[in-house]
């Protein structure tokens, strides 16, 4: 871990800034009566650490929006199955789209 944190200075702050972000959607989606329904602002930081960090970080970040993305009334009006449901087609969404962007990274740093 001291080897990759020597060779990316800036990973703490970047991981601290989409955590951080993940953390004002979470509360947005705890404390409003409309919950954020869009992928969209949670993709943006899993998109970003799977860019600069590789798929592994992208997934943990992926892991962490799906969490976020859970409203906090969700759980009071559905059963357990769904509730499962939603956060593996959540994760499954951030995870692939994740996988697509690096995989084209690297496709286009092949040709190059």
């Amino acid at each position: 871990m001291q080897q990759f944190l020597e060779t990316h200075p800036r990973f703490i702050r970047h991981i601290a800034f989409a955590s951080a972000g993940l953390l004002v959607l979470a509360i947005v989606n705890h404390f409003s009566s409309i919950p954020i329904i869009s992928i969209f602002p949670f993709l943006i930081p899993v998109v970003f650490i799977a860019w600069q960090y590789g798929l592994g970080w992208g997934f943990v970040i992926a892991a962490l929006a799906t969490l976020a993305a859970m409203p906090g009334n969700y759980a009071q009006g559905h059963d357990m199955h769904d509730l499962y449901w939603a956060a593996f087609s959540t994760y499954l969404k951030l995870t692939a789209a994740a996988t697509g962007l690096v995989f084209g990274k690297n496709v286009v740093a092949r040709r190059n």
